[in-house]
């Protein structure tokens, strides 16, 4: 036994020999008279077509202030040279040192920060290449954050040819129609953000450098922003806050430190809110969603001070239609803010176009109910009052006036009569000529 495994020991030895020995033949074979330095299919005029694919290790730092976000990856370029073509009986590929053969300059054109940590180039027998880089890429790209933070982004990857245009080099996908192997949207796992699709757009691209356009490859990761933690955090405390202040309304109004209290308190409050959110966002020239929100919040808490300072002004008078006056108008606010700001959360959840629709109806005609309302009670309160019931009389000498100057049902107005009677002498003179 032991004889046989010296036996088999030997041969693998011999084989492993006869490999490396093949591959330096073969190595020195195809290297011998080839330019690095100059791209396949040169001498045929015709352009070198590259295929690019991406493996998604992870992506991580997406910030939303500097627009950038950081990916870790393999990058696998390949393409065909005919240079590199032999045969092997041993080897279906071999490993090349990259330095020594022609490699597309290919960029990533959004990228600020590049780190290579590994690579190789492998060879077929065909002469196709497959040169592969183990990067670590900051991007950047621009993020839009109208709906934030409800919102969905899409990272951009762009690679291109730095010194090839269109007519030499042509970038494209590799291995599959998305352009990434294995799919990122299963392998992915963020606690902020969940993957939607994966796509890739082809197009040609002008630097201002050169006239030429160079060909472009952008592979784009659609991602979708986990909003459970500004819901929790910020969205329904907001909410509850100016709840709150709706209640001030159904505290007595004849007793300002408990109304007026609160209601500062709670406007303070729905402002530091605002700042604490805005240290998470960038300085945008446009207003969020989640700005929206916060207006929308302060405008309901700020009402509340606003409103108790009208029904103060009315229930302080001395007369009792101020009073009265002051009562309606805290009665109408006590039974409209509530349900009105209610509604107003609902459309910030709601994003359906045609539900925002209904919503906005409802609200509307809740608040006209609620205007006519008040107007009515206050007409009732000063309809005998001097100066209404001479603005009344007045409307009614009017109106009388009007009335009094109507034909009777039957009878032709008098300009009308005036203007048959001219017509007709007019006839008459005519016939005498």
């Amino acid at each position: 036994w032991l004889g046989l495994v010296l036996l088999a020991a030997a041969a693998l030895t011999a084989c492993a020999q006869t490999g490396q020995v093949e591959t330096s033949v073969v190595l020195a074979s195809i290297l011998t008279g080839y330019d690095a330095s100059t791209r396949p299919n040169l001498e045929y005029n015709i352009p070198v077509f590259v295929g690019v694919e991406l493996r998604v290790n992870h992506l991580y730092n997406i910030d939303s202030k500097l627009n950038t976000y950081v990916l870790d990856a393999f990058v696998r370029l390949t393409w065909v040279d005919e240079r590199l073509r032999f045969n092997s009986t041993w080897r279906n590929e071999i490993r090349v040192d990259p330095t020594l053969v022609w490699r597309p300059d290919v960029i990533t054109y959004n990228c600020i920060d590049t780190k290579t940590s590994a690579e190789t180039l492998t060879v077929q027998p065909s002469g196709t290449v497959f040169w592969s880089r183990q990067v670590l890429l900051t991007l950047s790209t621009a993020l839009d954050l109208h709906d934030f933070p409800f919102d969905s982004q899409n990272l951009d990857v762009i690679f291109m040819s730095f010194s090839y245009d269109a007519t030499d080099f042509i970038l494209g996908v590799f291995n599959n129609s998305r352009g990434f192997d294995p799919d990122p949207v299963a392998t992915y796992n963020s606690p902020i953000w969940t993957m939607g699709y994966t796509n890739f757009v082809r197009s040609n691209t002008t630097l201002r450098s050169t006239e030429a356009p160079h060909s472009t490859v952008r592979l784009i990761f659609n991602l979708t922003r986990r909003n459970q933690s500004y819901i929790v955090k910020y969205i329904l405390p907001l909410a509850f806050l100016v709840l709150l202040s709706q209640l001030s309304y159904w505290i007595d109004p004849m007793s300002p430190p408990a109304r007026v209290g609160s209601s500062f308190t709670l406007v303070l409050a729905v402002v530091t809110f605002n700042v604490t959110i805005g240290a998470e966002l960038p300085k945008l020239n446009y207003l969020t969603l989640m700005d929206w929100y916060v207006i929308t919040c302060f405008l309901f808490a700020f009402l509340s001070v606003v409103e108790y300072a009208a029904v103060n002004h009315f229930m302080y008078k001395p007369t009792p239609e101020g009073k009265i006056i002051g009562r309606h108008i805290d009665s109408f606010f006590k039974y409209t803010a509530g349900p009105l700001w209610i509604l107003v959360v609902a459309l910030f959840f709601l994003q359906h176009q045609l539900t925002q629709i209904i919503m906005y109806v409802f609200a509307s005609l809740w608040l006209f109910a609620g205007v006519v309302v008040v107007v009515n009670d206050i007409y009732k309160v000063v309809k005998d009052k001097p100066g209404c019931l001479r603005l009344r009389a007045r409307v009614a000498r009017l109106r009388d006036e009007c009335l009094s100057k109507r034909p009777a049902p039957g009878e032709e107005p008098e300009a009308l009569i005036n203007e048959k009677e001219g017509d007709g002498e007019d006839e008459k003179a005519d016939t005498t000529i």
